[in-house]
């Protein structure tokens, strides 16, 4: 089973007094003993750990903006709607734009048309000169002629260098006009979650003006406050960080963190930030989080399996498995109080609790105080309802 952890004071220790005052319950004379697995409680030397607070935040957070201004046309989505990379966001009237870019194509049919005219006149130039040319070689050329010739093609050339230089300048203009008719479509640039509009269709946006405002799903960071006194024990050091999220009953598997190498000079604190992959689409920017960073110091503690840990509206128990008067094995809870969070067990402390205490890890969401149990060597069948 899956939890979130917080230790408080309860008064459930009372209330399991009274159910388990004299024998076993009526409740339990009668019938069949349920199919449980059971774990050690034990008593381990393991590295303290210390309970931090901090919140969930978006990987990515971005006001999309346009690079084109103009009248929205088209505006196809809603808060809280899920939207892929590339997916249209918005779309501008780019009439304008495609009137500018039939007349680039116009003005580039024309260049290209004195292009070619300006490559024929070159070659033309070209022959009346080599057949000066020749006629020099033969000492039957007017060198007067022969200069004018010459003249006449490096102009005839500079002109056809002209012609090329204006259709390259043209296609640029029309490569620009296509990027600005691109720029009139705005798109998601990764995926996430539209959580405000900030125009409407009809409305004119400026360049630059705001259209969506847009967070990444999928995946989150929590950054959780760090007491400054631990920086040795987590600064520069290989150590993993777990995160649990009460408000969805959720934990997550320890990670090494990013560490913000920053004190906070108010806080006295710096930020751990651990990475949280969001399988189940279930997280939101702004929830409460807790986190269990070390120490630097060791110390015996009793643990427990984090599957034997049950909730109820006055705090934790688990149920450990004892002798009943008949001599069959009940399932009696004991009242327990979070330490720290070790990976798959937990430190905790009980009055009802000794190392080498059997209780269960599988089974226990169908028991009840002095419910007859016998231990399984199989998988117990989960069940729902009794």
């Amino acid at each position: 089973m899956t939890v979130s952890f917080q230790s408080r004071p309860g008064i459930i220790a009372l209330v399991m007094l009274l159910l388990l005052s004299g024998s076993d319950s009526i409740m339990a004379q009668g019938m069949p003993p349920s199919a449980v697995r059971v774990d050690e409680v034990r008593l381990e030397n393991v590295q303290e750990m210390r309970r931090v607070t901090g919140n969930l935040r978006a990987v990515a957070r971005s006001r999309v903006a346009t690079l084109e201004e103009g009248r929205v046309i088209s505006y196809p989505i809603t808060e809280g709607q899920f939207v892929k990379k590339g997916a249209v966001l918005a779309k501008l009237d780019s009439r304008r734009l495609e009137l500018e870019l039939l007349q680039i194509e116009s003005e580039k049919h024309v260049a290209q048309a004195v292009l070619r005219e300006r490559d024929a006149e070159v070659e033309l130039e070209q022959h009346d000169l080599d057949l000066l040319q020749k006629l020099d070689e033969r000492g039957a050329s007017n060198p007067k002629e022969l200069a004018d010739a010459i003249s006449q093609l490096k102009s005839t050339e500079a002109r056809r260098d002209q012609a090329q230089r204006q259709l390259e300048v043209i296609n640029v203009r029309g490569d620009l006009l296509r990027t600005r008719l691109d720029d009139t479509i705005i798109r998601a640039p990764f995926d996430g979650v539209i959580i405000s509009r900030h125009t409407e269709v009809g409305e004119w946006i400026s360049e630059g003006g705001t259209i969506v405002e847009l967070l990444t799903i999928g995946v989150y960071d929590a950054w959780l406050d760090i007491p400054q006194k631990f920086a040795n024990a987590i600064i520069g050091k290989d150590v993993k960080l777990g995160v649990s999220i009460e408000a969805i009953n959720r934990t997550f598997e320890p990670s090494v963190p990013r560490v913000i190498r920053q004190v906070d000079p108010k806080a006295r604190s710096f930020s751990a930030v651990v990475r949280l992959e969001d399988t189940e689409n279930v997280l939101v920017p702004g929830m409460s989080v807790t986190g269990w960073a070390p120490t630097g110091a060791t110390g015996e503690h009793l643990t427990i399996a984090k599957d034997a840990l049950m909730k109820n509206p006055t705090g934790y128990h688990v149920y450990v498995v004892r002798k009943g008067r008949d001599g069959g094995l009940v399932a009696l809870p004991a009242t327990v109080f979070i330490t720290f969070d070790i990976g798959q067990r937990l430190a905790v402390t009980s009055r009802q609790l000794a190392p080498g205490d059997r209780i269960v890890v599988e089974g226990n969401e169908r028991l009840f105080p002095t419910a007859p149990v016998s231990i399984a060597t199989s998988t117990p069948q989960k069940v729902t309802s009794r």
